[in-house]
């Protein structure tokens, strides 16, 4: 799939083009916009429904009941909803940067059609390996960890957080094996430290957002998606010029 870049030139449009559902003028863009960051996040938030459900029930657990043990690995458990919508999410504000009508709706439901497996099977993996780290973490104190070793897991949780983000983007809109997208995930989290460090800062500000205010995160869900996919573009054109071979050139030995 081709990823548009909105920093290159685009041909001009055929003449015969049809026009924009609400003009073209800076309100009607402005509006456009609008609409589109709201019927994504409304998207965002019926996909996420079961994990803000359960990330708002944990509140009324004492703190010395047994569920509450392992409450730190269970909220990053919850969290696994998150990466089909966060693919759709992705995909609906690719097409609104290209296409010209007014369909986040469509383009969402679209790509979760399209990515809903994909997405969990690199997305549930890190957050396996997130939910333990955390609940280490959480309990430190019992494990006998020193600060320098909090510290290391710390870090180690976070490239974990960057890596899955891009191994989302990268199987949202290429079709490589899974064990390609985990390394091409790797290559682009040691190389493309713009693309990371966004992504981190990113990740960083939407956990803490899911882990004290779910509702505050779900409601920014657009923008969220909005920075992230702005964040990558280079990227994903970097994966696509480098990793992928054109639809139209012709097969080897043929």
């Amino acid at each position: 799939m081709t990823i548009p870049d909105l920093d290159r030139p685009t041909p001009p449009p055929p003449a015969d083009k049809t026009p924009k559902m609400f003009g073209d003028g800076p309100i009607s863009v402005f509006s456009n916009g609008i609409y589109r960051f709201l019927m994504i996040t409304l998207m965002m938030i019926a996909a996420c429904l079961p994990t803000l459900l359960l990330l708002m029930w944990p509140a009324g657990i004492p703190e010395d009941a047994p569920p509450a043990i392992m409450m730190p690995a269970l909220m990053v458990l919850f969290c696994i909803p998150l990466g089909p919508a966060l693919s759709a999410g992705l995909y609906a504000m690719r097409a609104a940067s290209t296409d010209e009508g007014l369909t986040p709706v469509r383009s969402f439901w679209r790509g979760y059609r399209l990515n809903w497996l994909a997405a969990l099977k690199v997305w549930v993996p890190p957050l396996l390996l997130l939910a333990v780290i955390a609940t280490t973490i959480t309990h430190s104190e019992l494990a006998g960890l020193g600060p320098m070793y909090i510290g290391t897991l710390t870090f180690v949780a976070a490239l974990l957080l960057v890596w899955a983000h891009h191994a989302l983007a990268l199987t949202t809109f290429f079709t490589f094996r899974y064990s390609d997208v985990y390394r091409l995930a790797m290559y682009c989290l040691m190389t493309q430290w713009r693309a990371t460090t966004g992504v981190l800062a990113i990740a960083v500000l939407l956990g803490l957002a899911v882990y004290n205010f779910p509702v505050l995160a779900a409601v920014l869900g657009g923008v969220w998606v909005w920075f992230w996919w702005r964040n990558i573009q280079k990227m994903l054109l970097h994966i696509q010029d480098r990793f992928t071979i054109p639809a139209d050139t012709p097969a080897s030995g043929s």
